[in-house]
């Protein structure tokens, strides 16, 4: 943990002092002690809180040991990373539990647009990503937009395009 709180504390100085992410990677590349994982975790990290750089790749989060995140849900995935406060969402035990709610919740919402089971929630919505001051008003609707919504469409559901169906809301 306290690897962890030095990288995080360069990062911050480099950036403090104009720094840009391709500094915070050569800074994480260069602590000593860091295991392949942390510093896979560290980069994820680097990019979402400075939204700077190359989109990690996936095989970034296979070196992290996270799961579950593929093609599809990806940029979803580090969008809704990156509305979190990177303070207390830096490990790779935190990231696992967002990414897990993250597909559990788009699931449930496939699975609703199926007919095969209950309406998703607010607070499906809130672990998918979506924040929207009027989600309670505007789920009925939603729902309703992504039930009717074509079998490869819904397939591919995701943050981002849920974001586009309730922008047109």
């Amino acid at each position: 943990m306290n690897k962890l709180l030095l990288i995080f504390t360069l990062l911050s100085l480099l950036t403090a002092c104009g720094g840009k992410e391709e500094f915070g990677n050569a800074v994480i590349d260069t602590v000593p002690g860091l295991t392949d994982e942390e510093r896979a975790v560290w980069r994820i990290a680097n990019y979402v809180k400075y939204n700077d750089g190359k989109v990690p790749p996936l095989t970034l989060f296979k070196e992290a040991g996270i799961i579950n995140v593929n093609e599809v849900n990806k940029e979803s995935i580090l969008k809704l990373i990156s509305q979190k406060d990177f303070d207390t969402v830096n490990s790779k035990a935190e990231l696992q539990i967002l990414i897990d709610k993250y597909n559990k919740a788009i699931k449930k919402v496939q699975e609703y647009a199926k007919d095969k089971g209950n309406a998703p929630t607010v607070e499906d919505f809130l672990d998918i990503g979506v924040v929207d001051n009027e989600l309670q008003t505007k789920i009925e609707t939603l729902n309703t937009q992504i039930k009717g919504l074509p079998q490869d469409q819904l397939d591919k559901i995701s943050l981002i395009s849920i974001l586009e169906i309730l922008n047109k809301i």
